[in-house]
């Protein structure tokens, strides 16, 4: 038996993963690449 709780979450999961099809059709790189893994930076790359 399913809690109130659990369809919750599986109706959020459904929604995700259809946003996600969604989306994956239109993906584009942002302007910005990342650069250093992720570490912090300034503007200029130092």
């Amino acid at each position: 038996m399913d809690t109130a709780s659990d369809k919750a979450l599986q109706r959020f999961a459904e929604l995700m993963i259809e946003k996600i099809k969604q989306v994956e059709d239109n993906w584009q790189k942002p302007w910005f690449g990342i650069k250093g893994g992720g570490l912090p930076q300034n503007i200029e790359g130092r």
